[in-house]
């Protein structure tokens, strides 16, 4: 977590649900965001919340994580590929699979939820977020 602050990282965002980071925080000045997101259930308010953290650059750059780095933390790019650099989702969910981030096929409810995934209502709820005031 040293290294990370070294390298200007500001904010960890930690997408597990079992184990949280705060015993390497401590005394390094990052910020730590920790959400319950189970891989096997992931909603659509875990995806607004993430894509509202990094709507807040005042916190960046953020470093986000899982356990694998690969599964949660693939939905979460995907999903930041799509609704804020405009990417389709197949070609965002072809990085997360075949990009080299070690995507474990057996997650295939991930996959399915961004095919299925609303991504105008995402959009609406964000926008509600932020008229709210944030998180």
């Amino acid at each position: 977590m040293q290294e990370l602050r070294r390298l200007g990282t500001k904010s960890i965002i930690n997408l597990r649900a079992f184990h949280c980071d705060l015993s390497g925080i401590a005394g390094t000045g990052l910020s730590n965001q920790r959400l319950h997101v189970l891989t096997w259930k992931v909603q659509d308010v875990h995806v607004v919340r993430v894509l509202t953290m990094l709507r807040d650059t005042r916190n960046a750059p953020f470093l986000i994580h899982c356990k694998h780095g690969a599964d949660r933390t693939g939905l979460m790019l995907a999903m930041y590929r799509i609704i804020e650099q405009g990417w389709s989702k197949e070609d965002a969910i072809c990085e997360m699979v075949d990009g080299g981030y070690g995507y474990h096929r057996m997650w295939r409810n991930i996959l399915r939820y961004i095919d299925r995934v609303d991504v105008e209502q995402i959009r609406v709820a964000l926008t509600r977020r932020r008229a709210r005031g944030g998180f």
